[in-house]
């Protein structure tokens, strides 16, 4: 966990999920200049003179005092040649909200961000969970939301400014749900941890924990990396959509709740449901369902023309390949006869054969050429080897150096 371990140094990423990881709140004081490469003011500015034709609401929103400022108050009409007139976000109206003390929100920054995408990317990898980055600007001794919880784990990341948190532990559901909704909390409570954040500081709080935060004597922009963690509803909801749905046995009425009926028909009973549900979770399933999660992640290299449509023999066997570092592939023997299946993103590809050493070869190296990939098994030679690569390159498991 390269990414991850960096982010948490001095303290180990072993230490952190042994002790904080859902746990606790854990705060990181760090290095002012600390995230400056990651993002700024700078790049926070640039992002939305690019970007801001092509943001619709609510990924973009304003909120003021608590209350979610309307679509309607920050866009405006704007001509088209081929719809008339469009809705869109107004930088006037922004840049006036902002005036007025309106903390502006950005939601999957990484979306459009590259080093965000790269740094999202890499943590996805890592957690093997969806990452999302979301980036919050407000104003001096403004306070945007009430006190809430969230359903992720989330890590702050204070890029500039200063910002005073409250947290409040062990309050309410544990581990909420989407359709755990918020509920006031007594006034009387007080927090269990109150700090303030200063540029290059961190702070992660777990899903569920309450809390607030309030901009200092400066403008504060910070980021907060969201972990969106598979959890065991997820799973059993995924069973039962993709596995259960496809098998007669699990379509059929449960037999009437008489005593009677429970009595001449105990296979059919709650119990032996249950046991028939057990019975489907074959490895097969399991590594159907990681694979999921691997599509849900989403890639971060999309295109890689003309390559990925064109094939195109590769020059020689010193070419030179490479994968990225946040990719996840699986890969699972074949039940039936010799041979893998490769789990990547939202594809599956099969490879028949004595061609484990080759795979797990190319799976075990970020960059390699022809020549290393034939060194891997010595009984392969190139005509073996080419349409091997070939595939990969077409489905942009692996891609080709210029």
């Amino acid at each position: 966990m390269k990414t991850l371990s960096k982010l948490l140094a001095p303290l180990s990423s072993q230490a952190f999920f042994e002790d904080y990881w859902t746990q606790k709140v854990y705060l990181q004081k760090g290095d002012p200049k600390r995230y400056d490469a990651l993002f700024n003011w700078e790049s926070f500015n640039q992002l939305l003179d690019e970007h801001l034709y092509h943001l619709s609401f609510p990924d973009i929103r304003m909120v003021h005092d608590g209350n979610l400022i309307s679509e309607d108050n920050i866009t405006e009409f704007i001509p088209s040649r081929r719809f008339g007139k469009i809705k869109k976000i107004s930088a006037e109206k922004i840049n006036k909200l902002s005036q007025q003390g309106a903390t502006l929100v950005l939601d999957a920054v990484n979306k459009i961000s590259p080093g965000l995408r790269l740094f999202a990317s890499q943590l996805s990898s890592e957690f093997g969970d969806k990452v999302q980055i979301n980036t919050y600007c407000s104003w001096k001794g403004r306070q945007a939301f009430d006190v809430h919880f969230d359903l992720q784990e989330a890590f702050i990341l204070q890029i500039e400014g200063s910002k005073n948190w409250e947290v409040y532990e062990n309050l309410g559901t544990e581990f909420p749900i989407k359709n755990d909704h918020d509920k006031s909390i007594d006034a009387e409570v007080k927090p269990s941890v109150k700090c303030t954040l200063h540029k290059g500081d961190l702070l992660y709080i777990p899903r569920g924990f309450w809390h607030s935060a309030l901009a200092q004597d400066e403008p504060s922009l910070h980021i907060t990396v969201g972990v969106y963690c598979k959890t065991k509803i997820d799973f059993i909801k995924w069973v039962a959509n993709e596995v259960l749905t496809k098998q007669e046995k699990f379509r059929k009425n449960i037999p009437l709740s008489s005593a009677e009926n429970r009595k001449t028909h105990p296979e059919e009973s709650l119990a032996g449901i249950l046991d028939d549900i057990k019975k489907s979770l074959s490895p097969e399933v399991v590594n159907k369902f990681n694979a999921y999660c691997l599509e849900e992640n989403g890639l971060i290299k999309n295109f890689s023309f003309p390559s990925s449509v064109v094939d195109e023999p590769i020059p020689n066997q010193e070419s030179s390949f490479y994968r990225l570092p946040s990719q996840r592939v699986l890969v699972n023997d074949l039940e039936e006869e010799e041979g893998v299946k490769i789990f990547y993103g939202n594809k599956e590809l099969i490879f028949r054969g004595k061609v484990e050493k080759i795979v797990n070869g190319i799976f075990s190296n970020e960059s390699f050429t022809g020549t290393d990939v034939l060194a891997f098994d010595e009984d392969f030679d190139w005509e073996d080897i080419e349409p091997i690569l070939s595939l990969l390159l077409r489905e942009q498991v692996i891609y080709l150096k210029n």
